[in-house]
């Protein structure tokens, strides 16, 4: 996700002053990751995978639908740069990579497609674009699984000609995958924390994070979450970084006792809110989701709020799944908060620990069907 804004865009019947936030889905299955038993033990797997691409206006908090995707995806990064937004790499239902960038013009309502070369092609990364021209391709997971750190840069104005010049820049300090990234809001540096690596196994998640600056193209090791996790998607507001809820397993996930644990326990979503204080250099815990999430897109919106699409939510034993969720949630200062209208019956949880204990949560809206989330601002 990027932080730049548009001015002016019109998106279908939509006109706006305000900047709208657009979200491709990801996986759109009502079960989300279903399990399925097998003598020897069972697998979890997802039901269906989404084209869909949505417009969500912050001012109206209302979804306009636009056009599909050329190809269904999940698993993929987004990022956004001047009028466009690039959907990169990721899987299909076969799990498969995804051998093609997909790049949406705002301005035309168009898209056009690029071919992505073998060897950057990864899925569970992150993305971020830096203006005028750059998108990068950071960490992920290859086609078998194996945790990368390599970063891609992709210089956009190529879009359209023979082939789009892609080039290697300096390497993450770690290979991870699972990761969610963000730039700052000043455009000079870029984050990312947490993740998971084939090199414990999966057996644990990552806490450690990473700062890159554009300017010296190099990657400087930030201190480690107060609870490490996969899937932490981070996020600036009022120049603040959060980092918001994820996955982790249970402890002992990989010792022999670990056949007997049950499938909901294999993978845990959690509910924590971090800041980091740049001052103190450290993580700090400072209020909670309304409900255990992970798998979302978040993005802060022209009136200050973050807002979180989607996602998957704890594990259901009745349909022994990780359920889609159709809620879109509002992070912000408490009494803002509590001065909006929403259009569902509110689920408000304020922040009781941290130095921003007046912040809050708000379920504002719920969204045209339950699925998981790529955003971009």
């Amino acid at each position: 996700m990027s932080n730049l804004l548009f001015e002016d865009v019109h998106i279908g019947s939509l006109t706006h002053h305000a900047p709208p936030l657009l979200c491709s889905a990801n996986l759109d299955a009502l079960n989300g990751n279903e399990w399925f038993s097998l003598d020897d033990g069972g697998f979890f797997s997802c039901g269906s995978v989404s084209d869909g691409f949505y417009s969500f206006d912050p001012v109206s908090r209302e979804f306009t639908e636009l056009a599909d995707l050329p190809r269904k995806r999940y698993r993929h990064s987004s990022a956004s740069v001047g009028s466009q937004v690039w959907l990169v790499g990721g899987r299909d239902g076969y799990d498969l990579m995804i051998e093609k960038i997909d790049v949406y013009d705002i301005n035309d309502k168009s898209w056009t497609s690029a071919a992505l070369p073998k060897r950057f092609q990864v899925s569970d990364h992150t993305g971020f674009a830096q203006e005028p021209s750059s998108v990068f391709i950071v960490g992920g997971y290859n086609e078998t699984y194996f945790a990368k750190p390599t970063v891609a840069r992709i210089d956009t104005t190529t879009l359209g000609t023979d082939s789009l010049t892609i080039e290697r820049v300096a390497d993450l300090n770690t290979a991870r995958g699972d990761i969610i990234g963000t730039v700052s809001a000043d455009g000079e540096s870029a984050y990312i924390v947490g993740g998971f690596t084939h090199t414990n196994g999966f057996c644990a998640p990552l806490g450690s994070g990473e700062e890159y600056s554009f300017a010296d193209d190099s990657w400087t090791e930030m201190p480690d979450l107060v609870n490490e996790r996969g899937e932490v998607v981070l996020v600036e507001m009022d120049d603040h970084l959060y980092a918001l809820g994820g996955e982790r397993q249970i402890e002992g996930i990989c010792t022999e006792e670990s056949a007997a644990i049950d499938p909901g326990e294999k993978t845990v979503g959690t509910d924590e809110v971090e800041i980091y204080d740049h001052t103190a250099n450290l993580w700090m815990i400072v209020s909670g989701f309304p409900n255990h999430k992970f798998r979302f897109a978040a993005a802060t919106g022209s009136d200050g709020f973050i807002y979180a699409f989607g996602g998957q939510t704890a594990f259901n034993l009745d349909c022994q799944c990780f359920k889609t969720t159709s809620d879109v949630q509002i992070f912000g200062d408490h009494d803002a908060v509590d001065a909006i209208t929403p259009s569902t019956t509110p689920s408000t949880t304020p922040s009781t620990a941290g130095p921003n204990a007046a912040l809050s949560f708000l379920t504002i809206v719920t969204m045209m069907g339950a699925m998981l989330f790529h955003g971009t601002l």
